[in-house]
């Protein structure tokens, strides 16, 4: 996977030295079986108490030093983790957020941030149990290595021990892959019903409709914990087999150097050598099965969300700066949807201080023509002009600084009615905001409103009419060159609408566009287009 192989990259440096505390660690847990070797074999054979002394400490001081670097090793992880975890959220948001609009028309809201979330675990990937794995491997060679050499029967036995784990393990494996990979996809359902539901509380309620939403919920809950609960069994079957089945070999083990023992072949000391070395070798094997479980759901995740960061290319931003919008030309312009042509060449002018009302049925492509200005789309066949070069060689973001919309569904985040206005233009300074805020409050525009009131779930709290206001104030904040109204007064009551259009017909030095199913005659026209 690729963001694997970047966080590899990125922490290079760290990554070399949990290698190399590693080896150290390997080599320490190699010796220790040695030390534990010859402390027996001087203290039942040669009786020499100094002797095991000596080794008795060197074995205390091997285990503290293997413990301290063991220390100094998960910390060092810990820091990779967060480095990768971290960088890993960066690069997929970064990389899903700066998608053309037509991406984000393909996927529910919830099943992409469901994706999103589930991305954090590809870090996990390279963790501790990852490094222990691999180094794990290391020690399993050289005590295979000292096996063969010291005694060739249980070198092949415990050769043959770990071809019985590795059978007995892979064989669970796959079906436990299978439902994860169904138990993410019902994960990423339910949060889409969950999430609808919620939203349309209103509706279900008016229509009597909550309880069959409700059971299609619960009916996801259910799958999703009868998923669960299978793996989870498939899973602790596998894992309470391989601890019997290592108990009983264990015990065989012993049995078998205890009998070597008696027959004078091994000394007492080798038995708890053996025994260690054995375990040793056996070790990757066991620890195979953990790894590959705990590197599963974010192995997926990371197929998955790789997926959708490879469906579309970033959307280009770069290119000539704009600091104004003096002319918009519309050439021959002509849009698609798969099959259905919603835009068939249009051309149209608009020019500073232009008022033109864009005027056409449902479905007849007003929005698309509005996204196509807006730099949101891109036709399919046609060219937009600003100031009499193509949209698309100019400064995307630059330009879009210049255009305030108001759309037919306003959006508001979850934070105060202050702070939502605010998003119209952080840039500008405390003061200079609370300027424009009272200025809004003296021409009406924040009647009946309590700017710090907190909105709730995109604007339940709200009138239609007040969303549009916040609306309204939000675009103003940032001095737009080019104004966008899509059926802005639409929730607005008489004495509200009345005031709206007398705000957007003395507004001066700017380009607006209203779209409407009508022809709105209190609306200033100087230029009108049918769809």
């Amino acid at each position: 996977m690729n963001l694997v192989f970047d966080i590899l990259r990125k922490n290079k440096v760290k990554i070399l030295i949990v290698g190399l505390l590693s080896t150290i660690i390997s080599i320490i847990s190699l010796l220790i079986p040695l030390f534990s070797k010859q402390i027996f074999n001087q203290s039942l054979i040669n009786k020499n108490i100094k002797m095991v002394v000596v080794t008795a400490v060197g074995l205390i001081i091997l285990n503290v030093i293997y413990y301290l670097l063991e220390y100094i090793n998960q910390k060092t992880l810990v820091k990779i983790e967060k480095n990768a975890t971290v960088y890993v959220r960066k690069r997929v948001i970064d990389n899903i957020i700066s998608k053309p609009l037509k991406f984000f028309e393909k996927y529910d809201t919830e099943y992409l941030v469901t994706r999103i979330n589930e991305s954090a675990g590809i870090g996990n990937i390279i963790s501790g149990d990852f490094f222990k794995f691999i180094l794990s491997l290391f020690t399993m060679i050289v005590a295979l290595i000292y096996l063969f050499y010291k005694t060739p029967f249980f070198g092949w036995i415990s050769i043959g021990i770990s071809i019985i784990y590795v059978f007995v393990m892979l064989l669970p494996l796959m079906k436990i892959f299978k439902i994860s990979n169904k138990t993410m996809d019902e994960n990423a359902e339910y949060n889409k019903k969950l999430y609808s539901a919620v939203q349309g509380i209103s509706e279900l309620k008016q229509y009597n409709q909550v309880e069959t939403f409700s059971s299609n919920i619960l009916s996801s809950v259910e799958k999703i914990a009868i998923l669960d609960a299978e793996q989870s069994n498939k899973i602790n079957f596998n894992f309470n087999f391989l601890q019997a089945s290592n108990s009983i070999i264990s015990i065989t083990v012993s049995v078998l150097i205890a009998i070597s023992i008696v027959k004078g072949e091994l000394t007492v000391g080798d038995y708890f050598l053996i025994t260690q070395y054995v375990s040793l070798v056996n070790a990757p094997v066991l620890m195979f099965q953990s790894f590959l479980i705990m590197c599963l759901l974010p192995f997926l995740a990371g197929i998955r969300v790789e997926r959708l960061m490879k469906e579309e290319e970033k959307e280009k931003i770069s290119g000539y700066p704009i600091t104004d919008i003096n002319k918009i030309l519309l050439e021959n312009i002509s849009f698609s949807y798969s099959d259905k042509e919603v835009l068939k060449h249009i051309s149209f002018e608009i020019n500073k201080n232009d008022v033109v009302q864009i005027i056409g049925k449902n479905g007849s492509g007003k929005s698309t023509l509005l996204k196509i200005i807006m730099g949101l789309y891109n036709p399919q066949n046609g060219n937009i002009l600003i100031n009499g070069l193509s949209l698309n060689e100019y400064n995307l973001s630059e330009y879009r600084n210049l255009v305030g919309v108001i759309p037919q569904k306003v959006f508001l985040f979850d934070s105060t009615i202050k702070e939502n206005i605010r998003i119209g233009n952080t840039a500008l300074s405390d003061e200079k905001f609370e300027n424009y805020l009272k200025e809004f409050e003296k021409r009406g525009f924040l009647k009946n409103l309590d700017i710090n009131k907190i909105v709730i779930d995109n604007g339940k709290n709200l009138s239609g009419g007040q969303i549009k206001m916040i609306a309204l104030c939000r675009v103003l904040l940032r001095n737009p060159k080019l104004l966008i109204l899509d059926e802005a007064t639409a929730g607005m009551d008489k004495e509200l609408s009345e005031n709206f259009l007398s705000i957007i017909n003395n507004l001066s030095d700017i380009a607006i566009i209203y779209i409407s199913h009508i022809k709105e005659d209190k609306i200033k026209t100087t230029k009108e287009l049918y769809l």
